[in-house]
């Protein structure tokens, strides 16, 4: 519970003291598969997976597997960046 108390008193300082949310891309990381759409549907349903697939891009499909295969290699996941 302190932790709590300790996050809102930084989080209040920040907006007084005007360092609010400055930051840009190249000042941090962001993670795996960020900014990516993934779309499921049903296994064989050929009228959905048609609809659908003009979404996929190969590009960014090859970057987001990539980025997920390194994360999972370095023990990375929900609970650890």
């Amino acid at each position: 519970m302190r932790f709590c108390w300790l996050l809102l008193d930084w989080i209040v300082w920040k907006k007084r003291s005007g360092c609010g949310n400055d930051w840009e891309p190249k000042d941090f990381c962001p993670a795996a598969g960020q900014g990516s759409l993934g779309i499921e549907t049903r296994k064989g349903d050929a009228a959905t997976i048609a609809a659908v697939a003009f979404l996929d891009d190969s590009a960014t499909r090859f970057a987001v597997t990539a980025e997920r295969a390194a994360l999972a290699a370095l023990g990375g996941g929900c609970r650890f960046p």
